[in-house]
């Protein structure tokens, strides 16, 4: 509630208990760090290597209800100390409405994409580098879920998955806001080099020879004073990256927290609704292939993993019944 992270680690007895505690002198003096001023929404973390960085561990971004986007980097200093500091944050014109981290393929850079209330569009973010010592937080571009061209808001991201990484590229999924029935919104994430490409397309300004990433993004890091979103942001917003639009058939309200769970084979979706369903769907035919009771009303959390090979497990905790409903699907 007050915005802070606490890092904690496992430990193990001679009688192999388990327990979960909370290090006594964490790099930096203390094991909690302060993200927000306010609440947390969404906190994702994930693990990347590094050249320049022999100590990096992985990246890990958040948002809240500050209105601000904050990403860090979680470093190894010695044998069981991890240091987590904070990269740098940005302030949006809304509050956040949902967050997704993933990896530039080319780069090995991380991508922050993020929605918020009130626009159809997604931010990029991402930083000019994996030095620890000169790494900053950048914004990218703006990716449009809307096929008009003159509409920034009909509808607004609740939840963001990932589907599939291509060679380049990334494909995620958007859960909306749309009622009576949730849509989901499938779109090509480009990779920084294309962002970058079409940009200076469109400037006049691009040669083959001469494109670095890396520099571009110091260019646009020395353009911002300071991290705020601003009406007259000449960020790139990006369209005609849309690959489908389905309506899910899950059904919602303007309260309901749009939750959607990506199969770890990439062959669809989980979306636990408010009628107390879990319902299995196809993105290739856009069809509801599986439903199943889970709880008595919406649901409040969920999450998936891989038990295996070839089996998936499904856990929904339910809001109203207070229930914990665990699938095993093979």
């Amino acid at each position: 509630m007050n915005g802070s992270i606490t890092s904690m680690k496992f430990t193990v007895d001679d009688e192999e208990n388990w327990d979960l505690v909370a290090p006594s002198n964490a790099a930096g003096g203390s094991a909690s760090l302060k993200l927000h001023r306010r609440l947390i929404t969404d906190f994702r973390y994930s693990r990347f290597t590094s050249n320049e960085d022999p100590t990096l561990l992985g990246y890990f971004a958040s948002i809240g209800w500050d209105g601000r986007v904050t990403v860090g980097r979680a470093q190894r200093l010695g044998e069981e100390e991890i240091k987590f500091s904070i990269i740098g944050d940005y302030k949006l014109f809304t509050n956040p409405t949902s967050l997704l981290l993933t990896e530039d393929k080319r780069t090995h850079l991380p991508l922050i994409l993020v929605g918020r209330l009130e626009s159809s569009l997604l931010t990029v973010f991402t930083i000019t580098s994996h030095d620890p010592s000169t790494s900053k937080l950048v914004e990218v571009a703006k990716l449009s879920l809307n096929d008009s061209e003159f509409s920034s808001h009909s509808f607004q991201p609740m939840a963001i998955a990932e589907i599939s990484s291509l060679e380049d590229d990334t494909i995620i999924t958007i859960a909306t806001d749309h009622v009576p029935y949730m849509r989901l919104i499938t779109v090509l994430v480009p990779s920084l080099k294309e962002i970058f490409t079409s940009e200076l397309k469109s400037n006049g300004e691009y040669s083959s020879s001469s494109l670095d990433i890396f520099s571009q993004l110091e260019k646009k890091a020395s353009q911002y004073t300071e991290n705020v979103e601003s009406f007259h942001s000449k960020t790139p917003i990006l369209r005609s990256y849309i690959i489908s639009n389905f309506n899910s058939l899950s059904p919602q309200d303007k309260y309901s927290n749009a939750i959607i769970l990506c199969r770890p084979h990439c062959s669809g979706l989980w979306i636990p609704g408010d009628d107390g369903m879990l319902r299995g769907f196809d993105l290739r035919t856009g069809t509801v292939v599986e439903t199943l009771k889970s709880n008595d009303g919406r649901a409040k959390s969920a999450f998936i993993g891989k038990l295996g090979n070839d089996s998936e497990v499904i856990v929904v905790c339910g809001a109203v019944d207070k229930k914990i409903s665990i699938w095993k699907c093979t």
